[in-house]
């Protein structure tokens, strides 16, 4: 199943603005999901500079470039949440960039 036209910017979220529990630095007020034992073709791409998306447990690692579109198929298989950061340091400020994915059932899967 394509889903057109979805795309969404992340970010951080600030000291200030963490619940009890949430990760410092690794937070981010956005979070995609996918549904678990489903193959998924994620497309990246830049507006700014090269990142590096990474989310170790998942095993994903894609370069996000401006001008050009990056696919990775990833077909996570338990339910919960995945953490990762970009691995590039690729300006002011994008030292922590946290990358979140979490993962659902299918039958509680909504885009």
């Amino acid at each position: 199943m394509d889903i057109p036209e979805l795309s969404f910017d992340r970010y951080i979220v600030q000291l200030s603005d963490l619940y009890l529990g949430h990760p410092r630095n690794l937070s981010v007020d956005n979070n995609p999901v996918l549904p678990n034992n489903v193959c998924t073709r994620v497309l990246v791409t830049r507006a700014d500079v090269i990142h590096s998306w990474s989310v170790p447990a998942l095993t994903i690692k894609v370069d996000a470039i401006p001008g050009k579109l990056n696919r990775v198929l990833v077909t996570p298989t338990i339910p919960g949440i995945y953490v990762g950061m970009c691995r590039e340091i690729c300006g002011t400020g994008h030292r922590f960039m946290p990358i979140v994915v979490e993962v659902t059932r299918p039958a509680i899967f909504k885009y």
